[in-house]
């Protein structure tokens, strides 16, 4: 993962036929992990799912997971080793996990459409304030990514 604020990065998926409003399990965005940057007192993965109800206004399930940070080795920051994110996805169930160990579960809003993955590290809106230019040089490294299915 990168180091400072301003840009975070993720691993997701999207709805390949986008949203149907008013029913997540015909597409949720499913936000496998994200990661928005260290400081000294806040520095955990994130992990969410986006949906849009009838009225077509937007809702949001997940957070940051501060206890995911008693998955790594104490003396490292999330920037300092590789770490394997995932997600479990069965037709009841989306259980997230790095380096195999399970830190969240959701049974509510489970997806049932087709989905395509992206890999990102971008800004928005709300971090622009804390993006210079020495932060834009930030990058985040993936070593491999597999998807399979039953």
């Amino acid at each position: 993962m990168h180091l400072d604020k301003g840009m975070h990065a993720s691993f997701w998926m999207q709805p390949a036929n986008w949203y149907t409003p008013g029913r997540p399990a015909k597409g949720t965005e499913i936000d496998v992990v994200e990661f928005f940057g260290r400081t000294k007192r806040d520095s955990t993965i994130a992990s969410f799912l986006h949906w849009y109800d009838d009225a077509n206004e937007h809702h949001k399930l997940g957070g940051k997971f501060p206890g995911a940070n008693r998955l790594r080795k104490r003396a490292e920051t999330w920037s300092q080793a590789y770490h394997v994110f995932s997600v479990e996805w069965t037709p009841d169930a989306l259980v997230f996990r790095v380096d195999g160990r399970e830190y969240w579960r959701q049974t509510e809003i489970v997806s049932q459409a087709p989905e395509y993955l992206l890999l990102s590290m971008l800004t928005s809106d709300y971090e622009l304030e804390k993006l210079t230019p020495r932060r834009m040089r930030q990058t985040a490294k993936v070593d491999w990514v597999r998807v399979w299915g039953q």
